[in-house]
């Protein structure tokens, strides 16, 4: 089969009418023979230049189809790093989340039940943190050459033997941090962890201990992250030191991811807190409406118990997965508060729907119970100001009235709708009855089935 002509001919300038005809003759050849050399060269570079279309459909679906597994990949690779941390995190409620984030609050100044979260770092403060080893080493530098030039130091050597020499003369040109510690810190952490940590946060320019509450993730705040590095490891000291857990679980646990979790729920409370107040004066805010119909009740001495979530809430460290937590029994509750609450779990079940009544009875239940353990009661203090029904009998008798004065614990009932009136009440409510009727037939209270929940703020 005959070639064609190649660029090379119009590249030596050779006319076309010298090209010898390699083409058969047909009604097209000679169109091509009187084509300049010029033209054919732009022909042929087109021909090059155009591709299939097909090929360009298969290479954008080939590169989607790869991005897309990219992405994927990514997505499935985030889970598996959550799952793996998140996995190995204590539960918030156990012994050990407990003491940590205690510990994080005692030294940022909410060590009592009711506390306001410290405002976060202004923008001077976190300026001042930035900077601080410039402005140090800048302080530095200034004292040395101001010290050289009333010594005449000329040489590299003399400048070396004046730093040797004045060392501390040198350092009291460095300025000093205007370090505040916290108000108030919790008293069960001892005054020498206390002042040792301050002193910590004091040396690597921190002006005081608080958060960035509106960024919870350590990954997105150098403040954050430092802040929280610092008081893990002050932590993991004082836990070794006061011997409140064993090494291995001292040496187990991610104190650092175990802050950056209690920071995520705090951002919530901080929202709250210090949200400005925009109502008017004839506008009802959640609280007003909350406190009125209490009084309308005329029943808040029942109402405080739920205050707290640890009054109505205990726990133990989470189980396996295919397995329900055993319930412990705090040992200052009464036997008719233990009721009262597993009551009020029946009650959640029956205004739950049918659709997510699975879940919260799953939520709810509990495998069995024990007492607690040493450990566990000084977890659980005593709450103040509750009724007495609610408190233990045989657990009062060990304490004197001026104890029990200091514990807010009343002398005797002096309310005549008591925790006991409350619990018939409520059994009216929760047991069937046949339309029409009144009466009811209670069926006996399991305290060790369920145990009710509250608002997770730990």
């Amino acid at each position: 089969m005959a070639s064609r002509p190649t660029a090379s001919n119009a590249d030596l300038g050779q006319p076309s009418s010298e090209i010898p005809n390699q083409y058969p003759p047909d009604s097209n050849s000679q169109g091509r023979h009187s084509s300049s050399p010029s033209s054919s060269e732009e022909d042929l570079s087109g021909e090059d230049e155009q591709l299939d279309p097909k090929f360009v459909v298969r290479s954008t679906k080939s590169k989607l189809k790869a991005d897309k597994e990219k992405a994927n990949a990514r997505k499935d690779s985030s889970k598996i790093h959550v799952l793996s941390t998140s996995s190995e995190l204590p539960h918030h409620a156990s012994k050990l989340s407990r003491s940590i984030t205690d510990f994080v609050k005692g030294m940022i100044g909410c060590g009592g039940l009711k506390f306001k979260l410290p405002l976060p770092p202004s923008t001077e403060e976190l300026q001042q943190w930035l900077t601080w080893i410039e402005t140090r080493e800048d302080a530095v530098s200034s004292a040395i050459n101001l010290q050289a030039q009333k010594s005449n130091v000329k040489t590299a050597a003399e400048r070396k033997f004046l730093i040797r020499n004045q060392s501390e003369q040198l350092k009291q040109a460095v300025p000093r941090v205007q370090y505040t510690s916290a108000s108030s810190s919790s008293r069960r952490i001892p005054k020498q962890f206390q002042i040792s940590c301050d002193n910590e946060f004091k040396s690597r320019g921190f002006p005081r201990i608080t958060f960035d509450w509106e960024s919870p993730h350590l990954d997105n705040s150098e403040w954050n992250s430092a802040t929280a590095d610092i008081l893990a490891q002050n932590w993991y000291n004082w836990s070794l030191k006061e011997q409140n857990f064993s090494k291995r679980e001292v040496k187990g646990v991610d104190a650092r991811a175990v802050i950056e979790r209690w920071l995520t729920s705090m951002r919530k409370k901080f929202s709250k807190d210090n949200k400005p107040n925009t109502t008017t004066a004839t506008e009802d805010t959640a609280d007003d409406i909350f406190r009125r119909h209490k009084q309308q009740r005329k029943k808040p001495h029942i109402c405080v118990i739920f205050k707290d979530v640890d009054t109505v809430s205990d726990y133990e460290d989470s189980p396996p997965v295919n397995e329900d937590p055993v319930s412990v029994s705090l040992f200052w509750r009464s036997r008719l508060l233990t009721e009262f609450v597993t009551e009020l779990d029946k009650a959640a079940l029956q205004m739950t729907s049918p659709q997510k009544r699975s879940s919260l009875c799953t939520f709810l239940s509990r495998k069995g119970c024990r007492n607690p353990t040493e450990e566990e009661a000084d977890a659980y203090p005593i709450p103040p100001g509750l009724p007495l029904g609610a408190y233990d009998e045989g657990n009062l008798s060990t304490f004197s009235i001026l104890e029990r004065r200091r514990l807010g614990i009343p002398e005797k009932e002096d309310n005549a709708y008591t925790l006991n009136q409350a619990l018939v009440d409520l059994k009216k409510l929760t047991h069937f009855t046949k339309p029409g009727t009144t009466e009811s037939t209670p069926t006996p209270a399991n305290p060790d089935a369920m145990q009710i929940e509250s608002t997770q703020v730990h």
